[in-house]
């Protein structure tokens, strides 16, 4: 992950280490040297975000702090953060999707229409909708709630394992070694093509595997 400043930062099994001037260096946080490092995100402010197995990381101003499901989390494994046009922060976990606000609130979804099913991947498109791939399919949100768009009806499965957005707002997930593409349609969405990427892993590790 490059941030806005130009450094680099990777994240691994057995910590976090940061990349400045062709140099790397394990960062000198013993919380973050030694976690086992998920994902990672700049928020608009320049926060800078970490999620690992056991909790989501916020280094702001030199500082770090930890939030778990003490805090209102719904698991301590993170596995994808996603920075919102207007600074939210979403995060994909094993047990759902939480949204921290901007004024740091944290929000739940999973009696607001996703359940408490993996979360893999969090995307805004153009139009400003956000969705989320999950073990349960594919969920929009409108409103304060999310509508899940699932198999057979609407998906030929349920298992997601990535999710982006393209800027004309198609959007694309991964199931199983086949690329999905979803276009926008006012209030409904369908699926225009699906091709067969033999340079994907033939066995996605499955959500929960560390």
């Amino acid at each position: 992950f490059e941030d806005r400043d130009g450094i680099l930062w990777a994240g691994t099994a057995h910590g976090l280490s940061r990349g400045e001037n062709g140099t790397w260096k394990t960062v000198d946080d013993p919380r973050l040297s030694t976690a086992y490092i998920l994902s990672i995100a700049q928020g608009a402010d320049g926060t800078h975000w970490f999620g690992t197995s056991n909790g989501l990381y916020r280094v702001s101003q030199g500082k770090t702090s930890l939030l778990t499901t003490a805090d209102g989390l719904s698991s301590d494994a993170v596995r994808a953060i996603y920075v919102q046009r207007n600074g939210d922060i979403w995060l994909s976990t094993d047990s759902g999707v939480n949204r921290i606000r901007v004024d740091g609130r944290i929000e739940k979804f999973e009696d607001r229409g996703l359940g408490t099913d993996y979360a893999i991947a969090v995307v805004e498109t153009s139009d400003g909708r956000i969705w989320a791939a999950t073990g349960a399919g594919l969920g929009e949100l409108d409103g304060q709630r999310f509508t899940l768009h699932s198999a057979p009806s609407e998906l030929p499965s349920n298992r997601l394992f990535a999710l982006d957005a393209d800027d004309d707002g198609t959007l694309q997930y991964l199931r199983q070694m086949v690329i999905h593409r979803v276009a926008q349609e006012r209030s409904h969405h369908r699926v225009i093509g699906a091709e067969r990427d033999e340079s994907l892993p033939h066995h996605q590790p499955e959500p929960g595997a560390m």
